[in-house]
């Protein structure tokens, strides 16, 4: 990994962190308990569906040691993924953050193909999975609540 891939991919996350402090510091406990765990659930779908395809990445055959377990395989972006899920939750729990939310969310989608570390059915299958996830959880929690 080059020093402008860990700009741009840390640059990013510290954004996400950022928002997601935010955000978070408003909430009460059991909200914020079940956004951190639709999150994860997001990332064990991610990891399952990636160990399911074993899809290679563009360019990674020698560098795939920097990956562990599913995540050295490419199909689908967790990253996009973990992006487009928090998207959705934003847009039922935080509507005020839907901006900066859809913004950091594009950006990880185009820094993945940027960085050449996905193919466009990469991040594509991440965008859609983890908004529909998303999308899903933030109606579970509004018709239980």
């Amino acid at each position: 990994m080059s020093l402008s891939d860990t700009v741009i991919s840390g640059g990013i996350f510290l954004l996400w962190v950022a928002l997601a402090a935010y955000a978070l510091a408003g909430v009460s406990f059991a909200e914020a308990a079940y956004l951190c765990a639709v999150m994860l659930l997001s990332l064990a779908v991610n990891t399952l569906v990636k160990s399911v395809f074993r899809k290679s990445r563009p360019g990674e055959q020698k560098r795939s040691i920097f990956y562990l377990g599913a995540q050295r395989y490419s199909f689908p972006s967790a990253h996009v993924q973990l992006a487009f899920t928090a998207l959705a939750l934003i847009k039922t729990f935080f509507p005020s953050l839907l901006p900066e939310a859809l913004f950091l969310a594009v950006a990880t989608l185009v820094s993945r193909l940027y960085l050449g570390k996905h193919w466009l059915t990469d991040v594509v299958a991440g965008a859609a999975l983890g908004y529909a996830l998303g999308s899903v959880a933030a109606w579970l929690w509004q018709a239980l609540s």
